[in-house]
């Protein structure tokens, strides 16, 4: 469980469910509340804090994207996270 940079999930079998998400690198790349990433660059992500570590490469640009892989309602979706210019 995490809150860092308006980021807050639980731990579920399947990887995070997202509890709370701010503006940022998630959002913009289309993630919801209630949505589970299961997949980062289709490997299992060992940890929330692998997670928060490429987005913070991603919003630094040291790092161009990231593949995510999200269940939503049952349905298996892929988002990229990028950096979102203002």
């Amino acid at each position: 469980n995490s809150n860092w940079f308006g980021v807050n999930w639980n731990t579920v079998e399947k990887g995070f469910r997202i509890r709370r998400l701010s503006p940022g690198p998630l959002k913009n790349a289309g993630i919801r509340i209630g949505d589970i990433i299961t997949q980062l660059d289709g490997k299992p992500i060992p940890d929330g804090n692998h997670l928060i570590g490429i987005r913070n490469r991603i919003f630094n640009g040291q790092l161009q994207e990231a593949l995510l892989t999200v269940i939503r309602n049952g349905k298996t979706l892929h988002f990229r996270m990028v950096k979102f210019a203002k």
